[in-house]
């Protein structure tokens, strides 16, 4: 069987969410690291990170791919400051580092897709990031929300009516506030997204029993309550979604 590099990973990836459909601005690809070198163990997670490095390093692995890359440039490597020290960490462990960022939000089967499979919500438009669908019959706004909960393990926010209905869906992962007038475009009545600025989501009522009165008073406030519309928001993001690799000279593990 053949030896799985780096660059063998690197592919594998690039073949379930093209790194050339990233967003402009993100950092994705093969941020560190030999793509000639030889590879047998990969850990998958949410960001790199010290303890990250650690397990890897316990593991065995060679590779590490995360979901969020390094954005803020760095103009020396001074282990004073953290995202240096981090690097120069990896980089004395022999630790290569892939990130799939925007790619894989937007992947068919990446992450939006396996979070709305991992709600049971079927989806029926992709546009994007954006996953839009209908639920079989009007559903009461708070048992969704509490089924999202269940779902994912995580606090999740209601921003919108209390007492509402909702049949129409929209979700997007992460932080989805460049996506709340395109879920009002298709129809939605209910957003479920990661986190959403203030200044893009302002005027929703605040979240449900946290007393917090209004959220904000931005842009959108009026379009928002005429069309009856409503935020989820917390919904944390799953690790290690749809990274499947078929190589049996390759063990993948996952960071919890």
């Amino acid at each position: 069987m053949k030896q799985a590099t780096v660059q063998t990973v690197y592919e594998w990836v690039d073949r379930l969410a093209p790194f050339e459909t990233a967003m402009e601005w993100d950092n994705v690809g093969l941020l560190l690291g030999a793509r000639e070198r030889p590879v047998d163990t990969v850990l998958t997670a949410l960001d790199l990170t010290p303890g990250v490095i650690e397990e890897a390093v316990g593991l065995g692995a060679q590779v590490v791919v995360t979901h969020h890359p390094m954005l803020a440039p760095l103009r020396r490597l001074d282990e004073a400051e953290p995202q240096a020290a981090l690097l120069c960490a990896a980089v004395r462990a022999g630790i290569s580092w892939i990130a799939a960022h925007t790619n894989l939000d937007m992947a068919e089967g990446g992450v939006n897709d396996a979070l709305a499979e991992r709600l049971g919500w079927q989806v029926t438009e992709t546009d994007g990031f954006l996953r839009v669908g209908d639920f079989e019959a009007p559903r009461a706004l708070e048992a969704v929300r509490e089924e999202v909960e269940r779902a994912l393990g995580w606090p999740v926010w209601r921003f919108g009516p209390a007492g509402a209905k909702v049949r129409r869906f929209a979700l997007c992962s992460g932080s989805g506030g460049s996506e709340v007038q395109s879920a009002l475009r298709h129809g939605a009545q209910l957003f479920l997204t990661g986190e959403v600025r203030h200044d893009a989501a302002g005027g929703f009522p605040g979240p449900a029993g946290a007393g917090r009165g209004t959220w904000g008073d931005g842009k959108m406030r009026g379009q928002c309550a005429a069309e009856a519309f409503t935020i989820l928001c917390g919904c944390g993001t799953i690790q290690g979604t749809g990274i499947r690799f078929s190589d049996e000279s390759v063990r993948i593990r996952h960071h919890q």
